[in-house]
């Protein structure tokens, strides 16, 4: 938190891992930001600019960019990009090394 009470993110680097990467990049393009602005630790729906299309397009690169479908029923234990990354890790993993 900042001296007038405003919470303030560090920018980071690229993470390294190509899930988390490949989910800021494509967010990155449909919200018109840097990767490194966008929180991966802040509710989906909290995140500046989100909105349920803007989420189902990035989703749909990320798709296309990792050559992957992600079950929709997964999307239900999404709260964070962190989040995200993790399910299709999780769900994906041997696909993407």
């Amino acid at each position: 938190m900042n001296s007038s009470g405003a919470t303030t993110r560090e920018c980071r680097e690229p993470s390294g891992d190509p899930c988390l990467d490949a989910i800021l990049e494509a967010l990155s393009r449909h919200l018109g930001v840097d990767a490194a602005d966008i929180p991966i630790d802040l509710p989906v729906v909290d995140v500046p600019g989100i909105d349920s299309m803007t989420l189902i397009n990035a989703l749909l690169a990320i798709e296309r960019h990792l050559g992957i479908s992600v079950d929709l029923h997964l999307l239900t234990q999404v709260r964070t990009i962190a989040d995200l990354a993790a399910v299709v890790r999780l769900h994906h993993g041997t696909e993407l090394a």
